[in-house]
């Protein structure tokens, strides 16, 4: 049995020349070729694509990180202008007049133990407590 080329180069491809069976080989190694140089190009481009139909979303996020910074440097001290410092003043006057407040408590506990004591004790009392005070 021999293999006739020629016949099985007719059954596969009809009445197509090698010529033209060369031609589309070539072509088709010639994309082959161009899409595997251009492969970078081209995901870049659908990349780029992809990223301008996501820019809408991330502007809006970049949006909200921008109005979150303003809230953090209301909290950062910056002489007298930030919420910080305010909060800061606020705490400073608070511990003043708990501390005029702690003194008044005193001296009504001395007003009222000298009161309840005698006229002499009363006197020797707030000697005493000038005495201990000095």
């Amino acid at each position: 049995m021999s293999f006739d080329i020629t016949a099985i180069f007719t059954n596969i491809f009809g009445t197509t020349s090698a010529f033209s069976l060369f031609v589309w080989v070539v072509a088709i190694i010639v994309v082959i070729v161009f899409l595997r140089k251009a492969w970078p190009s081209i995901t870049g481009f659908v990349d780029t694509i992809n990223a301008l139909g996501a820019l809408p979303e991330s502007l809006d996020k970049l949006t909200a990180m921008e109005e979150n910074l303003k809230v953090l440097d209301e909290l950062r001290p910056n002489h007298g202008g930030s919420i910080r410092d305010q909060v800061t003043e606020i705490m400073n006057q608070t511990t003043k007049t708990a501390l005029k407040l702690d003194e008044h408590i005193e001296l009504c506990k001395i007003v009222e133990e000298v009161s309840d004591t005698p006229p002499k004790k009363r006197v020797r009392k707030a000697i005493e407590n000038i005495v201990d005070e000095s």
